[in-house]
């Protein structure tokens, strides 16, 4: 089956209003998802893994919501959503349930396991040969490059993770 099938485009109203719980006095959410009328919502109701979920998130970005070369030139916000979703047209939001035990736990134990790729933190005299250049390359980048795949591209294409219990999201 194509992954749009489990795709579902919702007013961005409706994520803006079901994130709002994470915004405080002093922070509120940025105007990257804000410009975007429509988001397009990858819903995957199974337990968190990679395969084939960012193949299959890189390309509803390309189908779905990519107009130019980047992230940035989207008509569309796309959303990975865990879990299962119910749209609350009513109040103009959303909700997540989990049927399959998923938590944002699952995303920050692999971000955290990828952290043992970061070279940062060591000091010159740790890093054989063959490291020196791929230190220089986190310092640049930051540690983009030591993270685990299925991180790395989620955390690019996706504009926010939705988790029933947690979300993520890019505010620039």
């Amino acid at each position: 089956m194509s992954p749009v099938t489990s795709t579902v485009t919702i007013p961005t109203e409706y994520i803006l209003n079901y994130l709002q719980q994470y915004e405080s006095r002093n922070y509120k959410i940025g105007e990257l998802l804000r410009s975007r009328e429509n988001t397009v919502s990858y819903k995957i109701d199974a337990n968190f893994r990679g395969d084939p979920y960012p193949g299959a998130l890189a390309a509803l970005d390309y189908l779905l919501c990519r107009e130019g070369k980047t992230y940035e030139e989207r008509r569309n916000n796309l959303v990975l959503l865990w879990g299962r979703l119910e749209i609350d047209h009513e109040n103009k939001t959303i909700k997540v349930s989990n049927s399959k035990n998923i938590s944002i736990d699952h995303f920050f134990a692999a971000v955290k396991k990828s952290e043992d790729k970061n070279l940062l933190t060591k000091d010159f005299n740790e890093l054989s040969n063959e490291m020196i250049s791929r230190y220089y390359m986190q310092v640049r980048y930051g540690s983009t490059y030591s993270k685990v795949k299925h991180i790395r591209i989620y955390s690019y294409f996706a504009d926010a993770i939705i988790f029933p219990d947690g979300a993520v999201w890019r505010d620039g």
